[in-house]
């Protein structure tokens, strides 16, 4: 298969930032199909099926095992470009720069290719991350299911900056199925 040049997703980045004749929600929404492009392209021959962005991204965390603060910048900005019409436009106008940092980075990583300088002068120094390093949480419960099993799933937060991993007991719901308890303790 071939694939885009790193050259073609740093160009975009720049247009991202610089194209002031578009208004900031359409220059997230160009921003995240450029992101969506490139973990669609890097995940085509892989030997699994993925259900979206956030599968594919954490995939390419598994595999080609990039920082762990690249990872949870990536996914930060997923989810504010996918909601960017729920965002305030304050918020998106600050955020942007930063998130396309991690695009950048991103591309580095996956197309081993260095930021151009031109570019990286125009981009913040180091990345930013809106979701401040917390503990688990009653908000924190978008996870990624490590392992199933027959008493607990394995899990590992999606919006924690370590690689802790938790166990999620299940019990007997009322229909004789399995279901979560509310509590859960690092494996």
């Amino acid at each position: 298969m071939e694939f885009t040049p790193a050259d073609y997703y740093y160009n975009d980045i720049r247009r991202c930032l610089q194209a002031e004749a578009y208004d900031i929600r359409r220059r997230c929404a160009m921003a995240y199909h450029l992101f969506v492009e490139l973990v669609n392209e890097t995940t085509a021959d892989a030997p699994a099926s993925f259900s979206g962005a956030f599968s594919r991204l954490h995939y390419l965390h598994a595999q080609l095992g990039f920082s762990s603060a690249l990872y949870h910048a990536a996914n930060d900005f997923r989810v504010r470009w996918r909601r960017a019409d729920e965002a305030s436009l304050d918020e998106l106008t600050t955020r942007l720069p930063g998130d396309l940092r991690a695009l950048a980075d991103l591309v580095a990583c996956l197309k081993q290719a260095p930021i151009p300088a031109e570019l990286a002068a125009l981009l913040p120094e180091h990345l930013t991350s809106a979701t401040p390093k917390g503990t688990l949480s009653e908000k924190c419960w978008r996870v990624v299911v490590n392992q199933v099993l027959t008493h607990a799933l394995l899990v590992s937060p999606t919006d924690l900056y370590d690689d802790t991993e938790y166990h999620l007991h299940l019990t007997p719901d009322a229909t004789g199925g399995r279901d979560f308890t509310l509590s859960a303790h690092p494996g």
